[in-house]
């Protein structure tokens, strides 16, 4: 930030302004990356990278600084090898695994994250599962998120802003999966936003929260459970 203010007052030399002021965009996006890999995966965090650089030529995986590469390299390699187990998501299966291990044939969950890169990796692991010893009944998940940018007919992006455009579901798509839901045919919905409010669902056993939301979020998210009886969040 200082570096930032000293630019802006002209205290820097104007040979040197190009290169402080691509040296913090590549910090401010290491940040972002660092966070993503973090809160999410490192696909998450490449997907981002690869955005950053496909519309900046100042962006990390145009760098030629060897940490930089290294960076690059490292999480291409743990996103394109089946790195999407990350710690948080290896907690949340066991914490899914668990409650099914005692729950009943009408169960009911729902899993709340920002990023619909993150929905896809959530649903990809609750399908390795077996239904077996560690669970009682199968987990039978699918997403619910919102309509693709074409569809919603304006430009934004997914999430909660890795800027990656990726296919949602249309309202046909989004209606089936709730029946299905409400029906049994799925006992497990990985949403993002969309499914903060307006859910016409009687009973939701357990909701788990991927990621740190504000406080009205939370509130709506919880709001979908304990309706007809108790639930956890």
């Amino acid at each position: 930030q200082q570096a930032q203010n000293n630019i802006q007052r002209g205290e820097v030399h104007v040979r040197s302004k190009g290169a402080a002021f691509s040296l913090l965009q590549q910090a401010m996006e290491l940040t972002k990356s660092y966070e993503l890999l973090l809160r999410y995966s490192p696909g998450a965090a490449y997907d981002y990278m690869e955005k950053r650089a496909k519309v900046n030529s100042n962006s990390l995986l145009h760098s030629r600084n060897q940490v930089a590469i290294e960076i690059g390299d490292m999480l291409r390699s743990m996103s394109t090898n089946g790195a999407h187990h990350s710690p948080k998501l290896d907690r949340l299966t066991t914490i899914i695994k668990n409650h099914f291990k005692h729950a009943t044939a009408d169960t009911r969950v729902i899993i709340f994250t920002s990023y619909r890169q993150s929905v896809q990796d959530i649903v990809r692991a609750l399908r390795e599962v077996p239904a077996g010893a560690d669970t009682a009944c199968k987990i039978k998940v699918a997403e619910f998120i919102g309509q693709s940018d074409a569809a919603a007919g304006k430009k934004r992006r997914t999430g909660g802003g890795d800027g990656r455009t990726t296919k949602g579901q249309s309202q046909k798509e989004q209606k089936r999966t709730l029946n299905d839901f409400r029906a049994g045919s799925l006992n497990t919905l990985v949403a993002t936003s969309i499914g903060e409010e307006g859910l016409d669902i009687p009973s939701v056993d357990l909701i788990f929260f991927f990621d740190v939301v504000d406080i009205i979020r939370a509130i709506q998210r919880m709001g979908r459970t304990g309706r007809a009886r108790d639930g956890k969040v």
